[in-house]
């Protein structure tokens, strides 16, 4: 006779329950981290675009319905001198995160120092399995 483990639920029936259990937790658990993955991937990619240089690819990183129709003018007067993210990111919800990041350049045309703070909102799509910058990339002023 099976043994009983609670009110009529035998240790065979509770260990399937169990191994069920830990195999959805373990499919969720792997798809956060594969997801978390991709977000620091995304990050970083973006982190290197505006770091080098490349600021008008800063734009590619939102969502084609979301990019502007004109990218600003006088992108290629700022050379970033410095490129450091503030705090950690911030997760807004499941889908959803924040962070700041800190970014000095100088005007080529005349040699002037500036800082701004740029406030990211990033987005992940699960539909494409992606991350996507949904606010846009900060004004660089003159």
């Amino acid at each position: 006779m099976p043994r009983q483990i609670g009110p009529g639920l035998n240790r065979g029936m509770f260990l399937l329950l169990l191994l069920l259990a830990a195999m959805l937790y373990g499919c969720s658990t792997v798809e956060k981290a594969s997801k978390n993955q991709k977000l620091h991937l995304q990050l970083q990619s973006y982190d290197h675009a505006v770091r080098w240089g490349e600021l008008a690819d800063a734009y590619t990183y939102m969502r084609p319905e979301d990019m502007p129709t004109v990218i600003p003018e006088g992108l290629d007067n700022i050379r970033v001198t410095s490129y450091e993210e503030i705090g950690p990111v911030i997760n807004l919800d499941e889908n959803k995160v924040s962070r700041k990041v800190r970014i000095e350049y100088v005007l080529r045309d005349r040699q002037v120092v500036k800082t701004l703070i740029d406030n990211q909102i990033w987005e992940y799509d699960s539909e494409i399995d992606q991350w996507f910058r949904v606010n846009p990339p900060p004004e660089f002023a003159d």
